[in-house]
């Protein structure tokens, strides 16, 4: 939700305290939910391939909120926060900047773009070794089948989405 607070603002000035909120906010809570779609597969996980169910999450939700926070600051040592298009008359988000581009490249896909990829490969192969599973099960109902097919929308969708960012900012 606060990254679509950062998204409304709509392009914010370079430098300004707008900008530096939105590329925060929105980088931030982005890897965050990214991240909780991880946790969502690997409880479906544990539950059909190994029976079992995550009762303590504390420790999970600690470093799905802090993570994102340090891979979000971390990149500032070299770059800073402004719009990554400053032609665009079109409203864009502020994000990793630099006057080097190797080095803006560089922090984007390791502050952002690795995580997004790397969080839908992850989500793809907890929900491959469910559907696994339910294929050598005997007797598995229709609907513990479609809905276990329709949890890959989930990584599909986050691909998908991320995928023209992505190739428009590196």
């Amino acid at each position: 939700m606060i990254g679509s607070i950062g998204i409304a603002l709509g392009k914010q000035p370079n430098g300004s305290l707008g900008c530096k909120f939105q590329a925060f906010t929105t980088n931030a809570n982005y890897l965050s939910a990214i991240f909780w779609t991880n946790v969502i597969a690997y409880q479906v996980y544990l539950a059909i391939v190994e029976k079992k169910i995550l009762r303590d999450i504390k420790s999970i939700a600690i470093f799905i909120f802090v993570a994102p926070i340090i891979l979000t600051l971390v990149p500032l040592v070299s770059v800073r926060y402004a719009n990554t298009d400053d032609q665009s008359i079109t409203a864009a988000w502020c994000f990793f900047q630099s006057d080097d581009l190797a080095v803006e490249i560089t922090w984007q896909i390791l502050g952002f773009y690795m995580w997004v990829y790397i969080s839908a490969a992850v989500s793809f192969l907890y929900i491959g070794m469910c559907e696994y599973k339910i294929f050598k099960m005997v007797a598995v109902g229709s609907y513990v089948s479609k809905t276990t097919h329709r949890l890959l929308w989930y990584p599909a969708v986050i691909s998908v989405c991320w995928l023209p960012a992505s190739c428009y900012d590196l």
